[in-house]
């Protein structure tokens, strides 16, 4: 339970939600202590639903309303139902958001790709967007980098990993993408940014 209670608390703080926007926990299970401590923890930016069937829990999954899913592979009551792990499998890969996203450049070049992340770190900045360069996948911020795959090759992998927070800097990384796809070209790319175009060249001579 302390481990629970922990584990619920974290991605409370993490996300930081709202009343007006409360994290969504779903709980398919019988264990009744569980029950309790949903209830205890259960505030204005938390709110939980007990799914009483296994067809309620594929409708939620379906829906990509659940913030954080607490289940139980036996549920412990006097049914002992057994969740169905291929039906949860397929509807979780299905229905859920993406939050990774890998970007392979058309013109896949070590120079493209500074300049990409040149714009990037400019823009962020200029527009106060909470996007980061750096490693992992995003967690709490969104974070952007290259990755090379091999060394001795010119082709490397542009991720985006959106973290849990929502609002205004989720918004605005998006719209910002999305401007900087609708340019035909890097050429195009680096005249209009002739900043982050110099930066790029200092960072690939």
């Amino acid at each position: 339970m302390v481990s629970l209670m922990m584990a619920v608390q974290s991605c409370f703080r993490e996300a930081i939600p709202q009343a007006d926007k409360p994290l969504k926990l779903a709980m398919w299970g019988g264990y009744f202590e569980t029950h309790f401590l949903l209830d205890i923890l259960a505030n204005p930016g938390l709110a939980w639903t007990r799914l009483q069937t296994q067809a309620d829990l594929w409708q939620y999954l379906a829906r990509g309303e659940i913030d954080i899913l607490l289940l139980e592979p036996v549920s412990y009551d006097w049914d002992m139902e057994v969740l169905d792990l291929k039906q949860l499998s397929t509807l979780w890969h299905s229905a859920l958001p993406r939050r990774l996203v890998i970007l392979h450049l058309t013109e896949d070049t070590a120079a493209n790709h500074a300049l990409l992340l040149a714009i990037l770190e400019t823009e962020r900045r200029r527009r106060g967007i909470l996007l980061f360069p750096g490693g992992s996948f995003g967690f709490r911020h969104h974070r952007f980098e290259v990755i090379w795959i091999k060394s001795n090759q010119q082709v490397g992998l542009f991720k985006v990993a959106m973290g849990a927070r929502q609002g205004d800097s989720k918004d605005a990384t998006i719209r910002l993408l999305k401007q900087l796809a609708s340019y035909s070209s890097y050429q195009e790319l680096a005249q209009s940014y002739p900043e982050a175009a110099q930066l790029a060249r200092s960072l690939t001579s």
